[in-house]
C-alpha cells in the first residue's frame, strides 16, 4: 500500500504536542507497519522538500518520496491511501472530487478547539465519502465532531502512544542519588509539567493558592512547574506571586528544558500533575510519559485526560472541573470579536476546579509517600498494555486496510448544518467539564488574606474582569454566605466564574 500526504509531519517544535505526536506517528508507521511499502510526500515549498529527509532520518530515499505538490497531478497509485494528520481535509476533498481520484482519505484529531478548523471541517463534510475515516485521538474528540455533524461511522477512536524511545531505566536507579542532590529526602515532590502558557494550557495560580494552603499545616512537600514557555511573562508572574506569598521555598519554575532534564524530574518526581482547563486539550501525551515513569497521576476531570485514565488499574486522582449553565450563551460573542489564541484564554477563565478537592488530594498524596512508587507500578503496565506505539499502529493498519478494500466509494451526500450551533464554544462546554453548577450553589467569600497579598498581580488579567465590580462584591458578601443565582446580580457569569477560579469565593 501507498501512503499519500500533503503534511511534512513536522518534527518537534520545543516541546509542542502536535510536533512530537506527528513525529513519533510517522516513525512508528515506518518501523511498525506491515500494510505500507512507500511513502509519498506532496508539500508546499522547495522549503519544505529540501530539508524533509534531513528532519526525518529515519526515512530514507528508498521507501520514500518527496515531490511539489503539483506533481500530484500525473500521480498515479494502483493501491493507496491519502493521510492528513490533522481535520483540515476541505482543500484535500475537494481537490479529490476534482481531479476524480479513488483513494480514501484519513484524517487525525490533534487540537479540534480552533474555530477556523472546526469551520473547515464542517465544509469538509459534503465531500467525504463513505471510505473516509477521521481518526479520534480520545472518546472526547470524537463527541465533539459527532455534535458538531461529523457522521459516527466516520469516526476511528485510535490514541496516540507514549512518546519515549530511550531507555529509562537508568533514571530510575538514580532517582535517590539525584534527590539527595537536589536536597528533596523527606519530601513529596508533585511535579506540573506541561506548557507553562495561560492562553493555552492552564492558569496555575489557583494551585499556587493551595500551595498557600496547605504551607499553614505541613511544608515537607516541593511543587516544580516546569515546561517550555513563551515570549510571555507568566512564568515570571508565577514566581513574583509565589514571592509574595512567602512560598518560594516551595515552588521551582523550570523554564524550557531540555529533554534530559525533563526525564530528571519524571525520575525525582513522587506524583505528576496536569491541571488543564483549556478546550485545546485533546489527549494529554506528557501523561503518559510520567505513567511511563510509575508516576500516580494527579489531573484534571476534562476531556482527553479523564479518556486517558479511564483504566481501573490507573493509579489517578481526578479534579472535578465545573462551569455555569448557559455560559456558552455569554461566550459566544468571542468566537467573532477575539484572535483564537485570546479566545481559548476566555473560555479557560469560565472553567473552574475543585480547589478544596485537590488540596485533600494533595495532602492524601503525601500521607501515601512511601507507598506511591509501588503504586504507580500499576501506571507503567497501562503504558505497556495500551499505549506501545507498535501496538498503535496495528490498529492503523486494520483502519488502512479496511478503508483501501471499500470499492465504490461514495459521496455520503451530507449537507452541513451551520447553525447547528450558536457557537462552537457549546459543544466543547457540553463535552469537557465534569459538571455545570446549580444556581441553588451556596457560596463564601475564600481566600481574604492571599487576596490582599495579591492584588497587584491581578491587573494582568483579562479585559472581561471588572477588578472593581470584584472588589466591591468581595466587601459585599463580606462572612455571610449567599446562593450562586443571587451573586449573579452584582456580577457577570465570567466574574463570578473567575473568582470561583480564583478562589475568591468558595463553594459551600
Amino acid at each position: 500500500m501507498d501512503l499519500i500526504s500533503f503534511d511534512s509531519f513536522f518534527p518537534p517544535q520545543f516541546l509542542q504536542g502536535r510536533g512530537i505526536a506527528n513525529t513519533f506517528l510517522l516513525k512508528s508507521l515506518v518501523r511498525h507497519s506491515r500494510l505500507i511499502d512507500r511513502f509519498y510526500f506532496f508539500l508546499g515549498s522547495l522549503t519544505e522538500t529540501n530539508t524533509f529527509f534531513s528532519n526525518h532520518p529515519f526515512l530514507q530515499k528508498d521507501n520514500a518520496s518527496v515531490f511539489l505538490r503539483e506533481v500530484f497531478l500525473s500521480f498515479k497509485t494502483d493501491r493507496g491511501i491519502i493521510f492528513q494528520p490533522d481535520i483540515e481535509l476541505y482543500h484535500i476533498a475537494v481537490m479529490r472530487e476534482l481531479l476524480g481520484r479513488s483513494e480514501a482519505i484519513v484524517g487525525l484529531t490533534h487540537t479540534i478547539s480552533y474555530p477556523r478548523l472546526l469551520g473547515q471541517l464542517q465544509k469538509a463534510i459534503s465531500f467525504l465519502r463513505d471510505s473516509d475515516r477521521i481518526i479520534c485521538t480520545s472518546d472526547t474528540a470524537k463527541k465533539v465532531l459527532m455534535n458538531l455533524g461529523v457522521p459516527e461511522y466516520v469516526l476511528e477512536v485510535i490514541p496516540l502512544g507514549c512518546p519515549i524511545e530511550k531507555d529509562i531505566s537508568s533514571y530510575l536507579q538514580n532517582r535517590k542519588d539525584l534527590r539527595r542532590e537536589l536536597r528533596l529526602e523527606g519530601k513529596t515532590v508533585f511535579l506540573h509539567f506541561s506548557r507553562i502558557c495561560e492562553h493555552s494550557k492552564a492558569d496555575l495560580m489557583p494551585l499556587l493558592k493551595i500551595v498557600y494552603r496547605i504551607s499553614k499545616k505541613r511544608r515537607d512537600f516541593k511543587l516544580i512547574i516546569a515546561g517550555s514557555s513563551d515570549e510571555s511573562n507568566y512564568a515570571e508572574l508565577l514566581s513574583k506571586i509565589a514571592s509574595v506569598w512567602g512560598i518560594t521555598d516551595l515552588v521551582s519554575i523550570v523554564t524550557n528544558p531540555r529533554e534530559e532534564d525533563k526525564f530528571i524530574l519524571f525520575s525525582i518526581a513522587d506524583a505528576f500533575m496536569c491541571l488543564s482547563d483549556n478546550f485545546q486539550e485533546t489527549f494529554g501525551q506528557v501523561i503518559l510519559e510520567a505513567m511511563a515513569f510509575g508516576l500516580p497521576i494527579i489531573a484534571t476531570d476534562w476531556g482527553g485526560f479523564r479518556d486517558i485514565l479511564s483504566d481501573d488499574r490507573a493509579i489517578k486522582w481526578l479534579i472535578p472541573s465545573f462551569t455555569l449553565g448557559n455560559i456558552e450563551d455569554d461566550m459566544a460573542v468571542f468566537e467573532h470579536l477575539s484572535f483564537e489564541v485570546n479566545l481559548h484564554l476566555l473560555w479557560a477563565e469560565t472553567i473552574c476546579l475543585d480547589l478544596d478537592f485537590l488540596e485533600k488530594t494533595m495532602l492524601t498524596v503525601m500521607d501515601k509517600k512511601e507507598d506511591l512508587r509501588k503504586m504507580g507500578e500499576r501506571n507503567i503496565s497501562v503504558v505497556e498494555d495500551r499505549y506501545k506505539w507498535k501496538k498503535i499502529i496495528s490498529q492503523y493498519d486494520r483502519l488502512f486496510e479496511t478503508v483501501s478494500q471499500t470499492k465504490e466509494a461514495k459521496n455520503m451526500g451530507i449537507k452541513p448544518d451551520f447553525n447547528r450551533f450558536s457557537s462552537y464554544g457549546r459543544i466543547f462546554y457540553e463535552v469537557y467539564p465534569s459538571r455545570r453548577l446549580s444556581e441553588r450553589q451556596l457560596l463564601s467569600l475564600g481566600d481574604a488574606e492571599l487576596i490582599k497579598k495579591g492584588w497587584g498581580i491581578y491587573e494582568t488579567i483579562s479585559p472581561v474582569i471588572d477588578l472593581d465590580s470584584v472588589q466591591r462584591f468581595a466587601k459585599k458578601i463580606g462572612s455571610r454566605k449567599l446562593i450562586l443565582k443571587d451573586a449573579l446580580n452584582d456580577l457577570s457569569r465570567q466574574e463570578l466564574l473567575w473568582m470561583i477560579k480564583q478562589g475568591w469565593l468558595r463553594l459551600d
